[in-house]
């Protein structure tokens, strides 16, 4: 069975992002009649800006963690890793893990969840993160989500692989 687990916050995230990029869009379109910037700087606008949108809808909308019966995909910001069930630990918020970097500890481990593996190593779960408005709110969200994956893992891990 397929589930896809995401913050609320992404969609929001992109059309913001999106409508930044707007706003960029059409200060640059004034520029190629020669007002307020030069033609060049207008198209480098345009194309940084078009690609910027794209980018955000590809990336915002898609991130989150796919389960499946052979294990999890987290897709974060730049890569997806593809986790089977039996080298899953569990999964838990950043400050409850230890052995995070100076980078993940700055980054605000309340509001960051991770997969642990039995290797020892973790994933920081990007599309799971919560937002920093309505902290409270979404970290209750986040938690039913870390629930649910913590139960399919169990499932996965009674039966062996496969669920019951």
């Amino acid at each position: 069975m397929r589930e896809v687990y995401r913050s609320s916050s992404l969609r929001p995230f992109a059309v913001s992002f999106t409508f930044v990029d707007a706003v960029v869009l059409i200060e640059a379109s004034q520029g190629l009649s020669g007002k307020h910037i030069a033609p060049a700087l207008a198209i480098a606008m345009i194309v940084a800006s078009t690609m910027g949108v794209i980018w955000s809808w590809l990336v915002f909308v898609r991130m989150g963690v796919v389960t499946s019966n052979e294990g999890i995909v987290v897709r974060n910001w730049l890569r997806n890793y593809s986790i089977p069930w039996d080298e899953v630990q569990c999964f838990k918020f950043g400050e409850q893990v230890r052995g995070l970097s100076v980078r993940e500890e700055l980054a605000s481990p309340y509001l960051q969840p991770y997969v642990l593996l039995k290797s020892g190593r973790h994933r920081v779960l990007s599309g799971l993160q919560i937002s920093r408005i309505y902290r409270n709110r979404n970290r209750s969200d986040v938690q039913s989500m870390l629930d649910s994956l913590e139960k399919e893992r169990s499932l996965h891990d009674r039966s062996g692989g496969q669920p019951t």
